[in-house]
Formats: structure tokens, sequence, C-alpha cells
């Protein structure tokens, strides 16, 4: 292949890249912008079930009380069965191009692998290639998660998995803004804490089948609230890293078909040159043969 027809080609190559990163930022876009939606839905859920759990336990105080010293507990309640434990969760992507979002996180949840004695918890199969990368012998759980879409089955089977430790320490990225996301640290404790002060305008409820079964599904239920929410936020953050990434690509591609526009002239003078050069002396030699006659 000549080096014309090798520069076309590459050119042809690197279109094709550009019109693919053009797609994959408008597919993040839109994907996006549905995320935002359920950050708010997700958010106003939790905040709904926070304000009534905090409710219940001001009107049941003095009946925790009495729970937390039957359970010998001096910091708080839990009536789920936990194993003593703490675990670190990574939320991870399942593919590609997200940007350095994720390695980043990864790094904020390799620390706390280092210097902390916490299980390890893998969610997605790049935070799975980079946990193993860097922690070849160490025990983890392996989970898969959507990069978009309903998170249903996949959701409850995680939960099942984290409810079990008494201290969840969940790491992923967080939407600031457009160009700026973060890797972020959010604990979710088992304990249920009582209000600091006392509570003067009380609402009371009528609890059926009793406060130890409430007080459970209020547990359980913000574990999968807190989690969820973290999980939407890591779909944003990383949805918003995508389209900087792609953007970076696109300019960068500019650049490099800008170059080899300017080499592709290059050598298609240079082909010009030479075809007039094995010109020349043909033209000589008829001229020659023309002033003999």
């Amino acid at each position: 292949m000549s080096k014309y027809k090798q520069i076309q080609q590459e050119m042809v190559d690197m279109e094709a890249l550009q019109v693919l990163s053009k797609i994959y930022a408008d597919i993040a876009s839109v994907r996006m912008k549905q995320t935002r939606d359920e950050v708010l839905h997700s958010r106003m859920y939790m905040e709904s079930l926070t304000l009534v759990f905090e409710q219940i336990r001001a009107a049941f105080a003095k009946d925790i009380r009495k729970l937390m010293r039957f359970a010998h507990k001096k910091e708080g309640l839990t009536v789920l069965a936990h194993n003593g434990k703490t675990v670190a969760v990574f939320l991870s992507a399942n593919a590609g191009l997200y940007g350095p979002i994720v390695p980043e996180t990864f790094n904020l949840f390799a620390s706390a692998i280092h210097k902390r004695h916490v299980e390890a918890t893998i969610i997605g199969k790049q935070g799975l290639s980079l946990f193993l990368s860097e922690f070849p012998n160490t025990p983890y759980t392996y989970f898969d998660l959507p990069d978009h879409g309903d998170l249903g089955k996949f959701s409850a089977t995680i939960i099942n998995h984290i409810v079990q430790y008494d201290q969840v320490e969940l790491f992923y990225g967080k939407f600031q803004s457009v160009i700026v996301q973060k890797p972020t640290e959010t604990t979710i404790s088992s304990l249920t804490q009582l209000p600091e002060k006392e509570v003067k305008d009380i609402t009371h409820y009528f609890l059926e089948p009793d406060l130890e079964t409430v007080l459970m599904f209020f547990e359980k239920e913000l574990f999968t609230s807190v989690f969820e929410q973290a999980v939407f936020e890591s779909r944003l953050a990383k949805y918003a890293s995508r389209i900087i990434a792609m953007d970076e690509a696109n300019e960068r591609i500019k650049t490099v078909l800008k170059k080899m526009r300017l080499m592709q002239l290059t050598q298609q003078h240079r082909l010009q040159n030479r075809k007039q050069l094995n010109r020349l002396p043909s033209v000589l030699f008829t001229k020659e043969e023309a002033w003999y006659e």
C-alpha cells in the first residue's frame, strides 16, 4: 500500500472513531438526564422514609431504650442479625470509557482496604479488574450490576449481602457538576440512634405487629435506600465523566486529523512532482526528435 493510501485509510479510521465518540457522548447525555430524575426521586423517598423513622424513634424512645438495655447496647440498637464486621463496597462499572472517575474512586477504596480491617465487596467488572491487579491474594465478594436500567433483582441480592454487616462503607463517584465528579465515601451504620434531645411535638403511631418488626423494616429499607441512592449518584458521575472523556477524545481526534490532512497534502504534492519528473524525459525526447526533422 502506498503512503498516500495508508494515510487515507488512517483518516477514515479516525473519522469513524470521531463519530463513535460523539455517539457515546450523546447517549451518556440522554442517560444523565434520566438518572438525574432517578436521583431526585430516590432522594425524596429517602427523606420521607427518614422523617417517618425519626418520628417513630421519638414516639417509642422509651421502648427502644428498653430493647437496648435488653440487648446490652449503649450507642444504638439494631434488630437485624449482623456479623460484627465492616465491609467496604466499591461501586464501579461494567463497561469502560467512563474517564478517570472509576480508577480515582478505586484509589480511595484501595486506601481503605490497605489501612482498615474490612472485608471487600466489588460491584462491576471494571472494579473487579482493578481489584485483582492491586490485591491478587485478598478475598472478596463480587456482584454484577448494570450500568443503566432497572436495578431490580441485582439490588436485592447485593442488599441481602451487605445488610449482614454492622457497618457498610460505600465508595462511589459523586456528581457535583458536569465537569466535576469526585470519589466519595458514605458509611451506613446498622445502629438505630435515639434523638439526642427530647422531642416535644411527637407524632403518635399505632404499630402492627410490634415495634421490633417495624424497626427491622425501616432498618433494611434505609439500607436499601442509601445503597440505591449511591448507585444513582455513581451512574450520574460516570455519565458526566464519559461526556468529558468523549469530548476530550473528539478534540484529540480533530488535532490528529488536521495533521493527517497536512501529511496527505504533502504526499499528494510529492506524487504530482514525481509524475511531472517522470514525464520530463519523454517531453525532452519528443522535442529533440522534432528538432532533427
